[in-house]
């Protein structure tokens, strides 16, 4: 427009592939009150029990994604800068 101001168009694109990839999985292995296995490995969870002896009860959604990346989105944009 003049040396001292200018107007700037733009366009952005995220996830222009949509891929839907697993951001956050959920870890909560039980909700029940437990102990700590010390030293323990993901193949001795089966054997944890609650405070009561009981063997804990498992969170249906353990290991399964629970944020994915965010579909196809777009922006425009106009600046005008002085």
């Amino acid at each position: 427009m003049s040396k001292t101001t200018a107007i700037e168009a733009f366009i952005d694109f995220f996830n222009v592939f949509q891929e839907r990839t697993a951001l956050q999985m959920d870890d909560n292995y039980t909700f029940d009150m437990v102990a700590p296995i010390v030293n323990g490995t993901t193949n001795d969870l089966r054997y944890a029990i609650n405070y009561f002896g009981s063997p804990v009860t498992k969170n249906p959604n353990f290991g399964r994604p629970t944020v994915y990346q965010r579909p196809f989105n777009g922006r425009m944009g106009l600046r005008f800068l002085f």
